[in-house]
């Protein structure tokens, strides 16, 4: 539901959903865009506050382009915290500054940060034999998704010419990836097979004066069966020894470690010339961070699984608990049999998911 504020802000819409309460400018209407790093993830708010109050608080320090406030219990309250985007990147920095020690309706301060802005998300479990464009093609036709500007693959290491599996799904904003993620989450079926939808391990944004400073080069793309003593061969021919302190090679990647930063932008000319008409990528390797972390990404992995699994246990259940109307009350008391067993997963979702399906019936 969309209203125009009767006083104080009428230049902002507000929205309201059971999920979410909004507040825009009306320049978000003809598609403007803010870029990136002009949002603010704002976290310990009072769950009594509301959008109204926010937009006071942010408003003062200047107009912005969007406040959303994650709600609960039908808008009720709200979950304590929300993403703020001004027009662009100065505003942000400036209202960071200027809120970070004033307090929100005079009793609470704010915690406030620049938010990742995670655009991408994790497609797994596709066929490995569909390319990019199909797959863009099938969630376009099928599920009228429109809004995509791009699909990251990867190359398979033992199959040449299919992919790994999974997929990047990139959106202009956090706010487009978002609603996929909730749309499809546990419900998307491409090709067949069920598909896990969540977000992508967020891709930091390194400024250029830290960039300015690497000394290591990054490939992706080089032969599988290429051992390590075989990359460190062909580099040492093809470059020498100019300032190269060690090389690291596995799979289809490799790191060059360069004494310095002049001697690592000549290495990096001279391989970019090198693998000119291949398809290995010659790039900056991005300093660690806690999201490139290995133990990060193996929690990120179990959890995707687990959620995997449940969702193969909730689907299962409806298959088998759910199968006719004749069979409606045994199958139901089945289920509730099986749902006070400790090892079944997802048990209250889905059993009130087949009690307003035999109330439907």
């Amino acid at each position: 539901m969309n209203r125009y504020p009767t006083a104080g802000y009428p230049k902002y819409i507000f929205q309201y959903t059971e999920f979410r309460h909004l507040a825009y400018d009306r320049v978000k209407l003809t598609g403007f865009v803010p870029e990136k790093g002009s949002e603010i993830y704002v976290s310990k708010i009072p769950t009594t506050a509301n959008i109204e109050s926010l937009v006071n608080y942010f408003d003062a320090v200047g107009p912005f382009f969007q406040i959303r406030l994650m709600v609960k219990d039908n808008g009720a309250l709200n979950r304590g915290f929300a993403y703020v985007s001004y027009m662009n990147k100065c505003q942000t920095e400036r209202a960071l500054v200027q809120l970070e020690k004033q307090l929100f309706q005079g009793v609470v301060g704010l915690q406030m940060e620049i938010s990742l802005d995670n655009c991408r998300i994790f497609l797994g479990g596709l066929p490995i034999t569909k390319s990019r464009e199909e797959i863009w093609m099938h969630l376009k036709h099928t599920y009228n998704v429109s809004n995509i500007i791009d699909i990251i693959t990867y190359k398979n290491y033992v199959y040449p010419g299919c992919t790994r599996g999974f997929v990047f799904v990139v959106f202009r904003t956090h706010e487009e990836a978002s609603h996929f993620r909730a749309k499809f989450c546990g419900k998307l079926i491409l090709f067949g097979k069920d598909i896990v939808v969540d977000w992508s391990i967020p891709v930091m944004d390194i400024p250029n004066n830290i960039l300015e400073k690497v000394k290591i080069i990054f490939l992706r793309g080089l032969p599988v069966t290429q051992t390590a003593q075989e990359f460190r061969i062909l580099i040492e021919e093809h470059l020498g020894s100019i300032g190269i302190q060690k090389t690291y090679k596995h799979k289809d990647y490799a790191f060059i470690h360069v004494a310095s930063r002049s001697l690592a932008e000549e290495v990096m000319s001279k391989l970019s010339d090198y693998y000119t008409d291949s398809p290995v990528e010659v790039e900056w390797a991005k300093p660690p961070n806690k999201y490139s972390h290995k133990s990060y990404r193996l929690k990120i992995s179990r959890q995707r699984y687990q959620n995997w699994k449940n969702d193969q246990n909730n689907n299962y259940c409806l298959r088998r608990f759910a199968i006719s109307d004749q069979s409606c009350s045994t199958n139901l008391n089945s289920f509730s049999r099986l749902a006070d067993s400790p090892d079944f997963l997802g048990t209250k979702f889905v059993k009130d998911m087949i009690e307003n399906l035999l109330g439907d019936a």
